[in-house]
């Protein structure tokens, strides 16, 4: 079997660490075990023929001196850092996107209301396009292989779309995914 990591990326609130969960769940090694963001891989060698990684756009603002964060940043993930790493150790990289209403997600940065980086709606709105630059140049700087995962098809398909995903990514399929729409509250 070929050695393969998945990176999880998108914007902040977009639906990254349920897409990694999903991915683990069909046969990836990873974990993410806290709020924190903290992720084992962040830590130590990978060793399994399938992996997945998670970075949200920004990830970790409250600790750039985290690794694989690009240092005084706002907390950009260090994507050539990580891409190199798993090369490195035998991987191809394979990218997964995370796609969600961009006004749900702006709003749900807001919303938290301590984040100084999307402490306005036009601060987050801003913050998600350039995530979703800085994802896209990272794809297109290495001509790597990518999915979009749509947040709201998930919500309207559930596993019947993930697992068309899966499909495409080479993963095993699920039973189930139990989603709910984080959207609505903010058009109530």
């Amino acid at each position: 079997m070929k050695k393969t990591a998945y990176l999880v990326f998108g914007a902040e609130s977009s639906c990254t660490r349920f897409v990694t969960n999903r991915l683990i769940e069909a046969g990836c090694s990873g974990e993410t075990w806290n709020d924190n963001h903290e992720q084992k891989i962040d830590f130590e060698e990978p060793t399994d023929d399938l992996v997945v990684w998670r970075r949200s756009y920004p990830h970790k603002w409250d600790n750039t001196d985290y690794p694989y964060i690009i240092k005084n940043s706002i907390g950009w993930p260090d994507t050539d850092a990580m891409y190199d790493r798993l090369v490195n150790l035998g991987y191809e990289v394979k990218v997964v996107v995370t796609m969600r209403d961009w006004y749900s997600i702006s709003r749900s940065g807001y919303s938290k209301g301590y984040r100084p980086h999307v402490n306005t709606m036009e601060k987050a709105f801003t913050n998600t396009k350039e995530s979703y630059k800085l994802i896209f140049d990272f794809i297109n700087k290495y001509k790597l292989d990518y999915v979009v995962v749509s947040y709201e098809s998930m919500i309207l398909y559930k596993e019947q779309y993930l697992n068309e995903i899966l499909n495409v990514l080479g993963l095993n399929t699920l039973d189930s995914i139990d989603i709910r729409n984080g959207n609505q509250k903010y058009y109530d």
